[in-house]
């Protein structure tokens, strides 16, 4: 008897040529798994190695945690004599009640050498799922688990592997229409988009966007699933456009993807649903920064010390808010995708917080500044101003133009300054120049200039 939410099959079926004793799991689909060979080889390998405990599949809300974990079930069945895969969500995990009791007990009876247990965590906290995962782990025989869950269970010999989103464009794979077609995101955003526009194709004339709209994504596959839905009816550049209003733009329905999740900010508000709500305003405020930072950025602008900073990260982390990327000296900077960064800013924007964090923001910057900032060819900085000048100085500016002013003083151009901050490039020209007639600029270099007067008189004081 095979309970609702888990779903076994043994290798004697499939030898017998009698194929899988129940169904799959629920959302399995039917179409391929696109640009995730290499994750789905490494978990099998890790799975059928003899010195892995316990694996936990994590990482954000839409990257295809799910989706990937039901591929494994799918091929796994050469490599166990048994595999099992429960929907958490359809059972209780405690099985203390009238539906899920069944379920769990079967659980318990599968977890036996040489089977390979999968759970599908879904909305399921992390003391819910921690325990019974332990409790498998123990029984006589010791069953191979892996489990999906956004954050690490926390337990002994437990190994986490994050599954990161999908490579996206660089611009040199935007000039090369062919070379852009071979981008995992592109691929998935292509399969997909021709599912409901069996026509659409890459072009000279399209590709560029393209290449935009996979990076303005993320390479998140539901939020590239919820895209391709919406292509059905638009162009890439008038979805860049919508992008730029709101991620709510992002919404499909049932036929458009495999995830519970139908819009994208629906998603989004998952990921920081596990955040406990005291908490969310802080950790929401390292959205302030638009490209990479690290724990010196943070204590210095939150105005935390070194360990509140170092907590902070790792939560954000462990929630996979943050990614983390390694450096070469053996630190670590991070960065704060773009959707979920847009939706932390939103979060703060309602509670009317966003425009005192980018005050502190700006501050701490300009007190990293060097002395003279350089041109961005590298030539020394011209120390001119033009007349009239706002009196308020850098603090006339809004937010938005704070941001561009210092990305244009580190010597970003305006195409990498939009990339940064999520916006359309004739958005970043537009706010560079409300900037320079603010603050009675004739050029870029003079921006520079001007904010590190400003830093100077902030430090003298």
């Amino acid at each position: 008897m095979v309970d609702d939410g888990l779903s076994c099959y043994d290798r004697d079926s499939l030898e017998d040529g009698g194929g899988r004793r129940s169904r799959g799991p629920g959302r399995i689909p039917l179409t391929p798994l696109v640009g995730r060979a290499s994750e789905l080889s490494e978990l099998l390998r890790l799975l059928t190695s003899d010195d892995t405990g316990p694996l936990t599949l994590t990482g954000p809300v839409g990257v295809g945690k799910s989706r990937l974990a039901a591929a494994v079930f799918r091929d796994a069945g050469h490599h166990f004599a048994r595999v099992c895969f429960a929907e958490l969500d359809t059972l209780d995990p405690r099985g203390d009640d009238g539906r899920g009791t069944d379920g769990i007990d079967a659980l318990h009876e599968a977890a036996a050498d040489g089977t390979l247990l999968i759970l599908d965590g879904g909305t399921r906290t992390r003391r819910e799922v921690a325990p019974l995962v332990e409790r498998l782990a123990g029984a006589a025989g010791g069953p191979r688990i892996l489990t999906v869950t956004p954050r690490p269970l926390g337990l002994y010999e437990e190994r986490r592997v994050r599954l990161d989103p999908l490579a996206v464009p660089t611009p040199a794979d935007a000039a090369d229409p062919q070379r852009l077609g071979r981008i995992p995101a592109v691929r998935l955003l292509l399969h997909r988009t021709r599912s409901v526009r069996p026509g659409f194709r890459l072009t000279d004339t399209n590709s560029a966007a393209v290449a935009e709209l996979t990076r303005r994504l993320d390479g998140l596959p539901l939020a590239v699933e919820l895209a391709a839905a919406r292509l059905k009816t638009a162009s890439p550049a008038q979805l860049l456009r919508e992008l730029d209003e709101s991620p709510d733009a992002l919404r499909g329905t049932p036929a458009d993807t495999t995830s519970r999740h139908l819009t994208m900010g629906q998603a989004l508000e998952q990921g920081w649903r596990g955040v406990d709500p005291p908490r969310r305003g802080l950790l929401a405020s390292v959205a302030v920064f638009a490209s990479s930072f690290d724990a010196g950025d943070v204590a210095g602008t939150l105005r935390l010390s070194a360990d509140r900073a170092h907590e902070a990260l790792e939560e954000l982390l462990d929630h996979s808010l943050v990614a983390g990327e390694e450096q070469p000296d053996g630190g670590l900077r991070f960065r704060m995708p773009g959707l979920v960064r847009a939706h932390a800013r939103a979060f703060l924007t309602r509670r009317g917080a966003w425009d005192s964090v980018c005050r502190d923001h700006a501050a701490h910057l300009l007190r990293q500044a060097p002395t003279a900032l350089p041109l961005p060819g590298g030539g020394p900085a011209e120390d001119a101003d033009s007349d009239g000048v706002d009196p308020d100085g850098v603090d006339s500016l809004s937010p938005r133009e704070r941001e561009v002013a210092v990305l244009v003083a580190d010597g970003l151009t305006n195409r990498e300054v939009a990339r940064r901050l999520g916006i359309a490039e004739w958005t970043a020209v537009n706010t560079l120049r409300k900037v320079m007639r603010k603050l009675g600029c004739a050029s870029r270099v003079q921006v520079a200039n001007r904010l590190r007067r400003t830093r100077e008189q902030h430090t003298a004081a």
